[in-house]
């Protein structure tokens, strides 16, 4: 009969799980504790909660921590301790394991992911419902009833988001990248339904006119969604209000419980999505191409919607994508397999769409695709091997964002 370890080692490998290795510290001890995170045990009916670090860079009171030595303590009763939150078991080099105390909660991705980061290692963390993350090389991986799920690092997102921005203006990149830190690491760990309406660029009414409800103004809060410490307060507000959340092009939060509305003609061009929440977004973004429109979903996973199309199911079409998917699976034929992308104007919706191309010499296939935003048919035709396409934004040439 195979080990717990065997197991998960097993788990690992089927997911394309790759552990970080530590100078100093076994690969199978590392796999042993996070096996104990997975097979859970139960006090008084009850999982208990846990916390283990596995760490390349020691941790110092700089870093809002106190390690406490327990040299009598045996292991498993050190791990009654570590709560996954205050509290975690440490393991650094070949030192027996220590207790680590920090001032502030590790209550969210977030800070999580900064602490895997900082001390260069691992974070394993175990909620009161079994659910146990694993935060690493910039990635978090979900592992509850024995699925294992990997939330890309935010710099993938950002990069899969670009290829609808054209070139996007420098100063927007903080705010993108916070809002999605926000709805990925935050709002989604923490199962928290909303919509981040961020708008890009243009003056604020042409974002308002789309409304229904405008909201209750928050600008006087000075909520920002690169500042980390507003995230509490904007998981209340989200929470206990229905609508939307209006974000300036500067990561201001204007407006919040804001509600979105389309025009019929809209809804007969841009196809629903999901529920009410999903196809509100869809169809805002839109008619709105100054915005670009965030859902998340209550039971955790996120759509980024632009122009009425979905930006978060774009990656499996992109040509180059694809073209390098192909050349890995036949490498033999590598060198017969080339892209090219160029833009086009729909004549159904008038946007600017980015056309790539997939050729395989000899493959001479009649392709179509259609608009992805407003599913215009025949947008262009071509003999390749796959046709897809994308909305490209255009950016105007006046910055907003101050």
């Amino acid at each position: 009969m195979p080990s717990i370890i065997d197991v998960v080692k097993k788990e690992m490998a089927l997911n394309s799980f790759r552990l970080l290795r530590i100078p100093g510290i076994p690969y199978d001890s590392m796999v042993a504790e996070i096996a104990t995170c997975l097979y859970t045990r139960r006090h008084e009916g009850n999982i208990t909660p846990l916390g283990i670090l596995f760490c390349k860079n020691e941790l110092t009171r700089e870093d809002g921590v106190e390690i406490v030595p327990m040299p009598h303590l045996p292991l498993d009763e050190l791990r009654h301790l570590a709560d996954g939150r205050r509290t975690f078991v440490v393991y650094s080099g070949s030192e027996r394991p220590k207790l680590a105390v920090f001032k502030a909660a590790i209550a969210d991705e977030v800070r999580l992911l900064a602490l895997s980061l900082s001390m260069k290692g691992i974070v394993v963390q175990r909620e009161g419902s079994g659910a146990t993350r694993i935060a690493q090389n910039g990635e978090v991986w979900l592992v509850e009833n024995r699925t294992w799920e990997r939330k890309s690092p935010l710099v993938e997102h950002v990069t899969l988001i670009g290829q609808c921005f054209g070139s996007i203006p420098y100063s927007h990149h903080t705010s993108l990248y916070s809002l999605l830190k926000l709805a990925y690491y935050f709002l989604s760990s923490k199962k928290v339904g909303t919509t981040l309406v961020w708008r890009l660029f243009g003056p604020a009414e042409q974002t308002m006119i789309g409304l229904s409800k405008v909201g209750l103004d928050l600008t006087s809060l000075n909520l920002n969604i690169s500042d980390e410490s507003s995230y509490s307060i904007i998981e209340h507000v989200v929470q206990y209000h229905d609508g939307a959340v209006i974000v300036g092009p500067g990561g201001l939060i204007e407006h919040l419980g804001a509600h979105l509305s389309y025009l019929d003609s809209t809804a007969e061009r841009v196809s629903p999505d999901k529920g009410t929440r999903h196809t509100s977004a869809k169809r805002f973004s839109f008619e709105h191409p100054e915005t670009l429109v965030c859902a998340v979903s209550e039971d955790g996973p996120v759509s980024i919607y632009s122009d009425g199309y979905k930006v978060t199911e774009m990656a499996a079409t992109i040509g180059s994508i694809v073209s390098e998917v192909l050349k890995r699976a036949v490498p033999a034929k590598a060198e017969d397999i080339s892209t090219s992308s160029f833009d086009v104007t729909c004549p159904g919706c008038d946007r600017n769409i980015r056309v790539d191309e997939v050729l395989i010499l000899g493959w001479r296939d009649n392709e179509t695709v259609a608009c992805p935003c407003c599913r215009f048919p025949n947008l262009f035709s071509s003999r390749c091997f796959s046709l897809s396409a994308r909305p490209i934004k255009t950016w105007p040439d006046v910055d907003y964002s101050s």
